[in-house]
């Protein structure tokens, strides 16, 4: 059982947990197991789009999709509507 219910997620933890390479992936992991459900503001998505494309990977929009259509996520709505 998950101590933390809801965290907001930054962009750089995402991209730390993705690269497995990062010295940082294992606190990413750990960060990202953490909570019962991750809140996903829409420009962290902007962000990692942006980020694949300036790193030549704009063809694995898979790696945004395993984040967002996971069961512990919910993209934020800016506007309420």
């Amino acid at each position: 059982m998950s101590w933390i219910v809801e965290a907001i997620i930054d962009t750089n933890v995402i991209i730390l947990d993705l690269f497995t390479e990062s010295e940082f992936h294992n606190e990413a992991s750990k960060l990202m197991d953490s909570p019962e459900k991750w809140l996903i503001p829409p420009i962290v998505v902007h962000e990692l789009i942006w980020f694949l494309r300036g790193h030549g990977l704009e063809d694995r929009i898979d790696y945004i999709m395993q984040y967002v259509n996971s069961d512990k996520a919910e993209i934020l709505c800016e506007y309420g509507d």
